[in-house]
């Protein structure tokens, strides 16, 4: 079982990558895998081509070998070391032929030119690519090659287990139920002695290992990934089946799945095998923009010390220094930036990540605008006059002065009224105490306003005294709609049946109703409320 362990954590070592071409143009096959590294688990060895020491050296092609990291052991390192060297000798900067070591991006060393053995060196990083590119001579070489070691290796830390043979390892694997594999348990396999079995786990929703020297939780059982040394967590495990119409995808080692769109790529290793970040593209970003520190992903450059993690690694917030903001700024986005306070708070738009620039703790939100000419704007920050709104400059600092207009203009129906910021609202919105229209036509000349009461809507009368609002049906009707001795409803009528038949005087509404004519087709302010002609 415990082969398949570090089988599973990841290429622990020597995973080949072969990129390899003739230089003649033809499809000639490379040399077999460019000497097949011999595998192990902490340690390996490379070999420059496959006829290595025959002298018959290959030309013009490139070979690279993928040496991952003990994902599970912090502070590795690699070492690597020269059983044999003999190559093409080449000046630096060594363009034609060549042996190279990387640590992710950083260039750890170059080697090229002659005979001597180099000196062993350790890699800057855990996973280190090798570049092996040889001659572009079309004459030839006649040179051996090179046969190389590598272990991984690692410094002891303050908090590791010390072996009885001086040896030191992570803490972690101690009484693990692991024994004798180097970096992660004494090969004197003391940290296993005096261990303590469990007879259960402190935690409800864990679960024993068969070796009861520890317990694995529901999220890591069947993940892929043998937590228990024994691999009791991935035993009897199947394979799942993901959606792909959901935009999901399943992780190499079969067990789970994972959103392509949301956590592929995205620098955090959600299937624990890192299937899900394997086979992403470094991004090049803009000098505008910020690229994450996993390299997948570019931010705008004014989004980083912001106090948002736009960077799924959080490293746009990382490394950020808190500002001292002026008298005439105030402090945001948990104090790494400044903001001003005539021309940027309160208006509208947040200069701050985080709001604070347009929060109650900085702004007063108004209700109403003291002066009758004028409207709120939509942030409710500022008022600004009507006839500046949709006249084309945004006086609002939000715009909204200008968001609702049609310069075109609108046809409303006969059921709605038409403000003049080319809205419609309806009929029942007109004089209903509340602005509907932008530039609030709907609330202008309204009864209330004019000293007749309160708004009614659209075929009412305001009852005066009675303080209620009854259908311009009812008046004249010579009954007291309004009730409680208000007769507002039976105001301006033809006080008697002779001078209602006067023609000159009064006219007759299609309810054979009576108002006096002076009323007809009169919009100034004695027109009654809600009355028809």
């Amino acid at each position: 079982m415990q082969v398949k362990h570090f089988l599973v954590f990841g290429v622990l070592a020597g995973i080949l990558s072969l990129v390899a071409a003739a230089g003649d143009g033809t499809k000639q096959a490379p040399p077999a895998s460019c000497g097949t590294p011999v595998i192990s688990q902490t340690s390996g060895e490379l070999l420059s081509h496959s006829t290595y020491a025959k002298c018959e050296y290959p030309r013009n092609f490139k070979c690279e070998w993928n040496i991952k990291g003990l994902t599970d052991v912090p502070s590795s390192r690699i070492e690597f070391s020269f059983a044999a060297y003999e190559m093409p000798r080449d000046k630096p900067p060594c363009d034609d032929t060549h042996l190279k070591f990387f640590s992710g991006d950083t260039l750890d060393k170059t080697l090229c030119n002659g005979r001597e053995i180099p000196e062993k060196f350790v890699s800057s990083g855990e996973n280190v690519r090798v570049v092996f590119k040889s001659t572009t001579d079309p004459k030839g070489i006649t040179a051996k090659g090179f046969h190389m070691k590598w272990r991984f290796v690692r410094e002891c830390q303050p908090d590791d287990f010390i072996c009885k043979n001086k040896e030191c390892i992570p803490k972690a694997f101690q009484c693990d139920g692991g024994t004798g594999l180097a970096l992660r348990d004494c090969v004197d396999e003391s940290d296993e002695e005096n261990c303590k079995e469990l007879s259960s786990c402190p935690t409800p929703k864990s679960k024993l290992c068969n070796h009861k020297l520890r317990c694995f939780t529901m999220e890591q059982e069947c993940d892929g990934v043998e937590d228990c040394r024994d691999g009791t967590d991935e035993s009897d495990c199947k394979d799942v089946e993901c959606d792909a119409s959901k935009g999901l995808a399943r992780c190499k080692h079969k067990k789970r799945c994972y959103n392509k769109k949301q956590q592929e790529c995205n620098g955090v290793k959600d299937c624990r095998d890192n299937s899900d970040e394997e086979h992403c593209v470094v991004q090049t970003c803009t000098k505008d923009q910020f690229r994450c520190d996993h390299k997948f992903a570019c931010v705008p450059k004014n989004y980083t010390c912001d106090g948002v993690a736009d960077c799924n690694d959080n490293s746009d917030e990382k490394g950020c220094e808190k500002k001292t903001c002026t008298a005439d700024q105030i402090s945001c986005d948990k104090g790494y930036r400044c903001v001003d306070k005539k021309s940027q708070i309160c208006n509208g738009i947040k200069e701050c990540r985080d709001g604070t620039d347009e929060s109650s703790t900085h702004c007063k939100v108004l209700e109403s605008c003291s002066n009758p000419g004028e409207v709120l704007c939509g942030h409710k920050f500022a008022c600004v006059a009507i006839k500046k709104i949709c006249d084309g400059n945004k006086d609002c600092t939000d715009g909204s002065d200008e968001n609702k207009c049609n310069s075109d203009g609108v046809t409303c129906s006969a059921t709605q009224f038409k403000c003049r910021t080319a809205q419609c609202v309806e009929n029942s919105q007109r004089c209903d105490m509340k602005s509907d229209c932008f530039d609030n036509l709907d609330e202008q000349d309204c009864p209330y306003k004019t000293g007749q009461g309160p708004p009614c809507g659209l075929n009412h009368i305001w009852c005066r005294s009675a303080k209620k609002c009854v259908r311009s049906s009812t008046a004249c009707n010579g009954v007291d709609d309004c009730g409680g001795g208000d007769t507002s409803d039976e105001e301006n009528c033809a006080s008697k049946p002779e001078e209602a038949c006067d023609s000159r005087k009064f006219h007759v509404c299609k309810n054979n109703q009576f108002i006096k004519k002076e009323y007809v087709c009169d919009t100034s302010e004695k027109q009654r409320p809600g009355q028809q002609h």
